[in-house]
Order: C-alpha cells, then structure tokens, then sequence
C-alpha cells in the first residue's frame, strides 16, 4: 500500500511511503476538502502545521507505517539527510544510534572525527567512543591513515554509515 490514513490531532491525515501528507478536515467538519500539507524547513526537517500543531513528517510517516514509537526509541534518517521522508529511509533507534551517525568533528587539530594530534610522540591518534568510554586505536604516521583505522572500528561496531569518515585523499 503506498499510504495510509491515521487520526492525528482530530484530523484525518493521509500519509504517503514517500513522505507527502495529505491533511483531512477536522472529525466534526466533514465537508472541507483534503488538501495536500504545506511544508517547511525547521532545523533541516520538513514540517506540517496539523490543526496549528507543527508536526515533523519523518514521525508521521513512521507512526503510520512502523507503527508507535518504542519507548526510549527515535525516528532515525539512515542516510543521514532530514528532509528524505521515504519510508525505506526511516528506522525506529535508541537516542544513541540515532546521535552515532551524527557527529561533527569538533575544531580541534584533525579534520577528521576521532582523530588527534599527539605533539609529544608527532604522530596522529585514533580514537572512538562507545559505551561510554574512549577507546584509543593507535597512533599513525598521516591523518588520512588514522581516519581508515577509526572507520574500520566504526564499521565493527555496526556504526552507520553516516558516521565514517569522508577521506579525502
């Protein structure tokens, strides 16, 4: 089926796979026509106004086709781009998952996220953070080399992709 039709916010809401919405009129106001949602950008996502209320499609469309999001659990891009709203693009994960694929390097001595610049030993370190603690790979003689190493422990960990390193070389 390539939409469904949910109650939210005392509107009937026609919600697509492919992340368009169609909002209904109010359950006592039978005559107003369904129009399609208007939308617009807030932070990188794409929003709805629902009966005033700003929704984020990427949950509407996971509500009608994931069904209720599991306690503790978000809506999560798996490529990473908030406005892509297509079903096979949305997965229920903890905050955790959802925040791993989204971290920016921060200004610091490297380029790269997880890696540093060791001024006593003049080499590069790699290094990830999971479970609530670093973990330190090794130290490399080029920057590029210690972003491979810490992607490689990212991959292990079934990190997505999201989160690799882009190496430039």
């Amino acid at each position: 089926m390539k939409y469904k039709d949910i109650d939210y916010n005392e509107r009937w809401i026609r919600v697509f796979k492919c992340g368009k919405v169609i909002v209904g009129a109010p359950k006592s106001k039978k005559k107003t026509k369904p129009r399609i949602a208007k939308t617009f950008l807030t932070r990188g996502y794409k929003i709805v106004s629902i009966s005033g209320v700003h929704c984020k499609v990427h949950r509407l469309v996971a509500l009608a086709f994931l069904g209720t999001c599991p306690t503790g659990n978000e809506v999560h891009h798996i490529d990473g781009d908030r406005v892509n709203n297509k079903l096979e693009n949305l997965e229920y994960v903890t905050r955790s998952g959802n925040m791993r694929g989204f971290q920016k390097p921060r200004k610091g001595s490297s380029k790269y996220r997880g890696v540093t610049w060791d001024r006593t030993n003049k080499k590069w370190i790699a290094q990830i953070a999971y479970d609530k603690k670093n973990y330190k790979l090794g130290r490399f003689a080029s920057e590029d080399e210690a972003a491979l190493a810490r992607n490689k422990r990212a991959i292990e960990l079934g990190w997505p992709k999201e989160s690799l390193n882009q190496i430039l070389t």
